[in-house]
């Protein structure tokens, strides 16, 4: 695509306002891709769940992420409300001419209609929403290795082709001293180093058994590793589970750290080892060894971006029929990943 032949904009839009912590970083990827390519004559502005706009602003403080409530869940009516009056509202100041949906679903359209822009672009092919898009695919070569890719091509009209910018954690030292602090109040030593491990997950095919949890911790102890198991919301049954066995001297350090400090520990720890979630996502931006256990998810396409990220799943094959929701064979990709193959694996890098 010719320069020439860009859609020109002043003020862009890009609504992202999927509910995984791991989407919405690998999304800040493409995002900061596209902020990078700016003129001085124009802005860049995102709309994602007010949950995340910590996190947001904690790697990209440079560009406004614009909080609205796409959880539902236990958030006051009133509060919605007072969200979505402050985000119209901020939208319209920002006289936004263009828009990126990187969520492809109808909220998340409609916040792109409601803010006025008159082209919005996203890949997604959904037939009911395909008349109301203007999809980039059309125009460009789709070519994807990861889902970065996806999240990149709809930004495909206004800046031709654009690879992926690293996300890197910056270390704040206030932050550090928190962390610490939280840390020796938990138990956590000095003397050792520290494995994290954060054995939950968003969906519950991504769960490694709690009972491979303890048999690998038990073969970390014995060569004198501390293991702080982390974890919030539903993580809360996968952390109880792991600890019922009574012989483990894991630290539980579940629900003591919010999403930044949890990021910080990246840079005070060994490694880190989690399944396909969040957290592996997060710390894969610190200088911190990651560790992701994957089963039926595809590894090629959800796992973190960095050099300092190694996958770890079973040499099972799926069947074709198998689907994340209706596996033949139980998950036997989790299943048949012994805690002795995962220990291994940790030894090897």
């Amino acid at each position: 695509m010719s320069a020439a032949s860009r859609q020109e904009f002043s003020n862009l839009l890009v609504v992202m306002t999927d509910r995984h912590i791991g989407n919405l970083l690998v999304s800040l990827y493409a995002i900061q891709a596209a902020q990078q390519k700016l003129t001085a004559n124009q802005t860049l502005t995102c709309v994602i769940d007010y949950h995340f706009l910590p996190l947001a602003n904690y790697f990209m403080p440079e560009i406004e992420f614009i909080p609205f409530n796409v959880r539902g869940g236990k958030t006051s009516l009133w509060k919605k409300i007072k969200l979505f009056f402050k985000m119209i509202i901020r939208l319209r100041q920002l006289k936004i001419d263009a828009a990126v949906d990187l969520y492809g679903h109808g909220e998340s359209l409609k916040i792109a209609q409601l803010s006025g822009a008159k082209f919005i672009s996203a890949f997604y092919r959904r037939p009911k929403l395909k008349k109301k898009y203007n999809w980039c695919d059309k125009d460009s070569p789709l070519s994807v290795k990861h889902q970065v890719d996806f999240y990149l091509h709809p930004f495909y009209p206004f800046f031709g082709q654009l690879e992926p910018v690293g996300l890197t954690a910056p270390r704040i030292v206030d932050i550090d001293l928190k962390v610490k602090k939280k840390l020796k109040e938990l138990g956590v030593s000095d003397a050792k180093p520290l494995i994290i491990i954060h054995p939950g997950a968003g969906k519950n095919y991504k769960l490694w058994p709690s009972n491979y949890w303890q048999q690998l911790i038990v073969m970390l102890e014995k060569t004198q590793k501390q293991v702080l198991l982390i974890g919030s919301g539903n993580d809360k049954a996968e952390v109880d589970a792991i600890l019922e066995d009574k012989s483990l001297s894991a630290i539980n350090g579940f629900g003591k750290l919010n999403l930044i400090e949890t990021i910080h520990l990246g840079f005070i720890s060994e490694l880190m080892i989690g399944n396909d979630s969040g957290p592996t996502h997060m710390l894969a931006t610190t200088p911190s060894k990651v560790y992701s256990l994957f089963g039926p998810t595809d590894h090629i396409l959800w796992s973190p971006l960095s050099d300092n990220s190694h996958i770890i799943r079973s040499d099972t094959i799926c069947l074709s029929e198998c689907s994340k929701q209706a596996c033949a064979r139980e998950m036997s990709c989790l299943q048949t990943l012994s805690a002795e193959t995962v220990y291994n694996a940790l030894i090897k890098y």
